[in-house]
């Protein structure tokens, strides 16, 4: 289209017709195919584009949902920053969700966020999620309503990974995975920190496939893992430390065609936890 630059202060006689420039060009090093500005932005979805602040102090999960359902099958980009939740956060199919770093990008329950909601709830039927380079922070000192412990990250879907991952602070798991009514199949959490939650660490049931790998568990209130009725689980190249209670550190039951092994295990004085 032609636009028109007019000034209040002259006739209409004076209009300024002015003849747009073509759009700004991206180039690509090594690439000869050239694409808008407007359409190379697309490909990324940052949940500022949504109105979420990250400043740690404006509840962010309505702007962080809508952000969600326009980025799935995307790449979900959460800057660096503190994002408030007073609800549960829904990923969707196929959506990548990556942060700038444990120390970096943080979500965190609210205070007012009732302790029986999960953070971050992949539902079943949403498969293969990736969370990445994040923490995701239970507030659990703060939060005093609703009855029951919830989960920082609870997954009942296929495929997906959690990668780079800080979970800390849940009022009850870290992360969970499946359940009777839900089986889960094919997931993987490697390179995570999952340490200072109230229950469990990482508690499986009714998983087939797991791949559990390069990461410490420290200090949880219950097991630091727990994996029951769950099959063809490979646990391996862990750091088990010290944790608060629950028969073991490490509790495995009715599990089968499953490896754990090189993982360390230090129970650091506790005689009542082998």
């Amino acid at each position: 289209g032609r636009s028109f630059i007019y000034y209040t202060d002259v006739d209409s006689s004076q209009w300024v017709e002015e003849i747009p420039a073509e759009p700004i060009k991206f180039l690509n090093s090594g690439s000869t195919i050239t694409r808008t500005f407007t359409d190379k932005l697309k490909d990324v979805t940052s949940v500022k584009d949504y109105g979420a602040k990250g400043d740690g102090s404006t509840d962010d999960a309505t702007a962080i949902n809508n952000a969600l359902v326009a980025a799935t099958g995307k790449t979900l980009y959460f800057p660096a920053g503190t994002y408030i939740i007073g609800a549960e956060l829904l990923p969707k199919t196929a959506t990548t969700i990556v942060g700038d770093g444990i120390e970096s990008t943080i979500i965190k329950a609210s205070n007012s966020l009732a302790t029986n909601i999960t953070l971050i709830n992949i539902v079943h039927g949403q498969d293969a999620i990736t969370i990445r380079d994040l923490r995701v922070h239970g507030n659990k000192e703060n939060r005093d309503s609703g009855s029951g412990g919830s989960n920082n990250i609870m997954i009942m879907s296929n495929r997906n990974i959690l990668k780079r991952v800080s979970t800390i602070e849940a009022e009850n798991a870290g992360i969970l995975f499946g359940s009777e009514s839900d089986a889960s199949e094919e997931n993987t959490v490697s390179t995570c920190i999952i340490e200072n939650n109230g229950g469990v660490g990482l508690s499986q049931r009714n998983c087939h496939g797991t791949i559990i790998t390069n990461n410490r568990f420290s200090n949880n209130g219950a097991e630091n893992l727990t994996v029951d009725a769950s099959n063809r689980t490979i646990c391996t190249n862990n750091r088990f430390f010290k944790h608060r209670g629950g028969i073991g550190n490490i509790g495995w039951d009715d599990s089968v065609d499953s490896k754990i092994c090189d993982n360390f295990i230090d129970n650091e004085g506790n005689t009542n936890a082998p």
